[in-house]
């Protein structure tokens, strides 16, 4: 609800003795009562009594947004049940606001909005987005081409998806999203003919406790427990690998139907003397797994999950040394 502070003053009305009925309800004081204007307002000037009152509507560009995204879900939807749930919220919210224009601009006006009384709008606005830019890519500007079918960008939803888990079930540790390594690479001073900036990797998570890397991650919308690591994957991976002290381990988050899966590991190995300085991790996210956690009552099976995808299985973690507890 948007709550807009309105400073008024409302009349006092008194009862008096011969039987003066009271004022319809709607004249009488509402909201709070400054009394420190009260303490110093002239009493004899006039039966008021000064009150800061809030005004509370739905009819917001916040709700607009949601509006506007049930419209544009219920259009791409293919799945019956789904379009009728669109429906019945898309009409719900129409009651209280009118549907805001979905376009690149509005998004980053609604994301300065969401602040700590409105965060319950968060997880929505991040969905709408999404399916927004998927469906509607902008090549410049304002101008959206509307693209027949649905290409909906599951690498982006994926690494959505993991982030807020990550962030709400792994106590104790922060979780950065595209955290650049800033040290990692750089131009030599005297070799920059162009002046051009240093290049920054960019991991899609960094894991950090109190204020030490702990773990790097990436997340791919790509089953590797029945397709193969593409190369450029891996070498992404080894980048991020060898910027960690030696005996660090990079890995990367994949989704998979498979509950048979189980985490693979690359050793990245010193070319002459052969001894191993860092690994790549593949890590999987087990659907079902990964839908019995979200589903659970109790934390702990989120955490412990939370924790598993982090830092690897626990034999591992001793193996190569990446845990940090």
């Amino acid at each position: 609800m948007r709550r807009r502070a309105r400073s008024c003053r409302w009349p006092v009305f008194v009862r008096v003795v011969s039987g003066e009925s009271i004022p319809n309800v709607a004249q009488l004081p509402r909201g709070r009562i400054e009394m420190g204007k009260l303490a110093v307002a002239n009493r004899t000037a006039s039966a008021t009594l000064p009150c800061v009152h809030h005004d509370r509507s739905a009819d917001h560009l916040l709700t607009g947004v949601l509006v506007a995204g049930m419209t544009l879900a219920r259009a791409v939807a293919e799945d019956p049940a789904l379009k009728v749930a669109a429906a019945r919220l898309e009409g719900a919210l129409k009651l209280s606001a009118a549907p805001a224009p979905l376009n690149a601009a509005v998004f980053p006006v609604v994301e300065r909005q969401l602040t700590r009384l409105v965060a319950a709008y968060r997880p929505a606005i991040k969905l709408i987005k999404l399916l927004f830019e998927s469906h509607a890519p902008s090549l410049e500007g304002d101008h959206a081409v509307q693209l027949s079918g649905f290409l909906f960008d599951m690498n982006r939803f994926f690494q959505a998806l993991m982030a807020r888990f990550l962030q709400e079930s792994l106590t104790g540790y922060d979780v950065h999203e595209e955290h650049g390594l800033t040290e990692m690479l750089r131009y030599v001073p005297s070799a920059n003919p162009r002046s051009r900036r240093a290049p920054r990797p960019r991991p899609d998570f960094a894991i950090a406790r109190r204020g030490q890397l702990r773990a790097l991650l990436d997340a791919k919308y790509r089953d590797l427990w029945h397709r193969e690591l593409p190369r450029d994957m891996l070498y992404q991976l080894s980048v991020y690998a060898l910027s960690q002290p030696r005996g660090a381990t990079a890995a990367i988050l994949y989704p998979t139907p498979s509950t048979d899966a189980r985490e693979a590991l690359i050793e990245i190995r010193e070319p002459v003397g052969g001894s191993a300085r860092a690994w790549v991790a593949l890590r999987p996210v087990i659907v079902p797994e990964l839908v019995a956690a979200l589903t659970a009552p109790a934390t702990i099976q989120r955490e412990h999950l939370a924790r598993r995808l982090v830092f690897g299985e626990s034999t591992m973690d001793t193996a190569v040394g990446v845990a940090a507890m």
